[in-house]
């Protein structure tokens, strides 16, 4: 999905309301922006209740499996 935008005189860019929907972008979400190779990456930020909701499911209670704390793992997994 291709969309050209262009600056504003404050240097604002609007992202069009299509790429917005499709991403889970609202009022209000936190982003982060990332230069990557010239490139500009937004990656939406997850909050540490979402990451938790997220991941319930996934972090089992197992005596096998060692136990993290949930923000621990999302610190950890941020770094990547």
């Amino acid at each position: 999905m291709d969309e050209k935008v262009m600056l504003d005189e404050k240097g604002r860019l609007l992202i069009p309301k299509s790429i917005r929907e499709k991403l889970g972008f609202h009022e209000g979400v936190k982003l982060k922006l990332t230069v990557e190779d010239g490139k500009i990456v937004i990656t939406k930020l997850v909050s540490p209740e979402e990451f938790i909701g997220d991941m319930e499911g996934f972090i089992k209670e197992d005596a096998t499996i060692p136990k993290i704390d949930p923000l621990r793992l999302k610190e950890i997994w941020g770094k990547t």
